[in-house]
């Protein structure tokens, strides 16, 4: 799992060496609104860039909790990859500090998805014709 802990500035705590792989970058010192530009962050469902409030680290950096958000990967160096994130807010003392935000890569699983889509549709077209062809012959 990716893990990143970022404080409420925005300064990254922890940055672990599988979040670099996920991403295909590693923690760079930039602004928060610049997160989903740099790492290449977009809405699963529409494939829009993200903006950085919708990012599940950024919700949890104001004290969001976020769980099973799934981000579509694309950058320079990361083709497509698709992660599903749970973030938390980071406390201290009961205030929030920042946040952290664990994540997986999901994108063989959205493989299979697609696929089964496919298959789906095509099974769908094939007993459509089948029908047609039944009434045909009833005829």
């Amino acid at each position: 799992c990716g893990i990143i802990v970022a404080k409420k500035e925005g300064n990254f705590l922890v940055w672990n060496n599988k979040a670099s792989e996920v991403l295909g970058k590693k923690e760079a010192d930039i602004p928060i609104e610049k997160w989903s530009e740099f790492y290449g962050c977009y809405n699963s469902e529409t494939g829009k860039l993200l903006d950085y409030t919708d990012l599940p680290l950024y919700r949890a950096m104001q004290g969001e909790e976020v769980e099973n958000y799934v981000l579509l990967i694309k950058n320079e160096i990361v083709k497509e990859t698709w992660i599903n994130c749970n973030a938390k807010p980071l406390l201290q003392h009961g205030e929030i500090v920042g946040g952290v935000v664990v994540f997986q890569d999901i994108s063989r699983e959205k493989e299979i998805e697609r696929q089964l889509k496919i298959l789906s549709k095509k099974m769908e077209i094939l007993s459509e014709k089948q029908s047609t062809m039944i009434d045909s012959w009833k005829k």
